[in-house]
């Protein structure tokens, strides 16, 4: 849409309070949705299965452009397809966010009202509810699941519970998910700023979803489910409600290059992907016709040309410039170049394996070159932070130990213009936690060290301490070109081809807008695609048969 609309308009629009935005939805029917017409299909499938879309959250907007054309294509095959939508039942949901609360909220980290009471549904459930009307899936809605007596056991449960408790229902504990749930609101990092009140909400929305769906799977077979993330509330809970039936499921979501979205079987992707090994991924078979096509794509990355998903619009064409205006200077000393998560997405996502937090990573590595000045580091803070459906209220910079800061430490905020990748360029050293562009660094020939769970970790591309010892000891080596081996980049390359080109499979159905940080669905591309014998939605039917065996 965005791309149809004058850049000042679309900035006045932006500018608007997100609860008069949503009523203006609401009371003009936008949708971003567009409404779908029966596909034709070469032929029909041999066996008819039941897929279950657990979209739940209608204003996902990737849920609900991407699941709604693939519903329509299953029901064209012939597959029964349901899904499941929120109809202005829960007390607390994904689209719920602190930046669209009351200001007392804020001020009290904490949410008094409901997504409905917030105007949040209206724009919620019937632009969702109308496109999938039109895919030929049978529509569910979370109250028709549930009956007076679950709503008042819920209610009565989550009534008694202290923020930080276990939230156990039905044999499941979903605390995890409640406190995901709660952080994203807030977008913070620090599970003490988690108000009784707030983890209350989630707790209950959790349960809510965890007894639906144990009514709807108690009287219905269903062959495999569908749903994004895998974490927070809803979508967390789904993975421990099917888990615990021993129900096979997809995880899916978006990768940076257009088109493309991962589906993972049984799990988050958070979690698979960094347990992935080189050997299991037979990283070492990449052909050199493989790999000059990738790097074309990772060159492609510094502007985004190939991506729907880009932090970094317009970087600086200088960027050594760049660096001498924020006090770094340019010398023979080596230079260590830091690439930070957001705070509370960092929480959420990975299971850290050296530090805890990523906050204790920061503090270790910027006290070593406190008392180091023959060595330099540059800081830089993911652009995200500010770029984001939730602007990130946990900031690195705010990092007590990032007071009072020698010369040879230079952070480069999120809010600069100076490219993460030129950064690299000029980086004999490349320290990294859990930032997905850590698979892309590995390009760049340089020793980089991983001390999260970061995609690319165990992958023989990084070296990977265990412990912050090891990570100090590693740090401190007299030379850190020592710690590179040139085999190093070959299977960082061979990885990147994977994960954006082998893993994903791309759908041709979409219209990327102008700024590429959003798409729509293209009704006609997708008749296209459905017609063919070999095409991408038949892609995802093999992987949704595949993990029903």
């Amino acid at each position: 849409m965005q791309r149809f609309i004058p850049q000042f308009v679309w900035s006045l629009w932006r500018a608007l309070p997100p609860r008069l935005r949503a009523r203006l939805k609401a009371w003009s029917g936008f949708s971003p949705y567009p409404r779908l017409e029966r596909l034709t299909v070469p032929e029909s499938a041999s066996t008819a299965l039941h897929i279950h879309f657990a979209t739940v959250v209608g204003a996902h907007r990737a849920s609900n452009m991407l699941e709604p054309a693939l519903a329509s294509y299953l029901v064209a095959r012939g597959h029964k397809v349901t899904v499941l939508l929120c109809d202005k039942a829960l007390p607390a949901c994904l689209t719920c966010s602190i930046w669209k609360s009351k200001a007392s909220d804020k001020e009290e980290d904490t949410l008094t009202e409901s997504p409905a009471d917030q105007g949040l549904c209206e724009a919620c459930f019937p632009a969702a509810l109308r496109t999938w009307e039109t895919s030929g899936a049978e529509v569910l809605t979370l109250s028709s699941l549930l009956t007076s007596s679950d709503k008042a056991e819920v209610r009565e449960r989550c009534g008694r519970l202290v923020a930080g408790e276990s939230v156990v229902l039905d044999g499941t504990d979903f605390k995890e998910d409640v406190v995901a749930g709660c952080l994203r609101y807030l977008c913070k990092g620090d599970e003490e700023s988690i108000s009784t009140e707030l983890f209350r909400r989630y707790a209950e929305a959790s349960m809510m979803i965890a007894r639906a769906y144990k009514n709807f799977l108690s009287s219905t077979e269903v062959d495999c489910g569908v749903w994004v993330h895998g974490i927070y509330v809803p979508h967390g809970v789904l993975n421990r409600v099917f888990r615990s039936r021993s129900l096979p499921f997809l995880n899916y979501n978006t990768s940076y290059r257009q088109s493309r979205f991962y589906f993972v079987e049984n799990d988050t992707y958070h979690h698979v992907f960094p347990g992935e090994s080189a050997d299991e991924l037979g990283l070492d078979k990449v052909t050199g016709e493989e790999i000059g096509q990738i790097e074309e794509y990772l060159r492609s990355r510094a502007s985004g040309s190939n991506d729907w998903q880009q932090f970094n619009n317009e970087p600086l064409s200088d960027t050594k410039r760049g660096l001498r205006e924020l006090g770094f200077t340019i010398d023979d000393r080596p230079t260590a170049v830091m690439y930070t998560n957001v705070v509370w997405d960092a929480r959420l996502h990975f299971r850290d394996s050296v530090y805890d937090r990523m906050e204790d990573w920061i503090a270790d590595t910027v006290e070593y070159f406190r008392v180091a000045p023959h060595r330099k580091l540059i800081l830089r803070v993911h652009p995200g932070e500010l770029i984001s459906h939730s602007v990130s209220r946990s900031r690195v910079v705010d990092h007590p130990a990032l007071q009072d800061l020698p010369e040879n430490i230079t952070v480069v905020g999120a809010d600069s213009k100076i490219s993460s990748y030129d950064l690299a360029d000029i980086a004999d050293l490349i320290l990294v936690f859990a930032t997905k562009m850590s698979m892309e660094l590995g390009r760049y020939g340089k020793p980089i060290i991983c001390c999260g769970d970061a995609w690319v970790r165990g992958k023989g591309a990084t070296i990977d301490p265990v412990t912050p010892d090891e990570y100090l000891e590693k740090l401190g080596s007299q030379n850190w070109q020592y710690l590179y081996d040139p085999s190093m980049r070959d299977r960082a390359i061979a990885y990147s081809h994977y994960i954006f080109e082998e893993k994903p499979i791309a759908f041709p159905i979409f219209d990327v807008s102008g700024d590429r940080k959003s798409f729509t669905l293209n009704p006609m591309k997708l008749q296209i695609e459905a017609s063919k014998t070999d095409s991408s939605l038949a892609d995802f039917e093999e992987a949704v048969r595949k993990v029903s065996v």
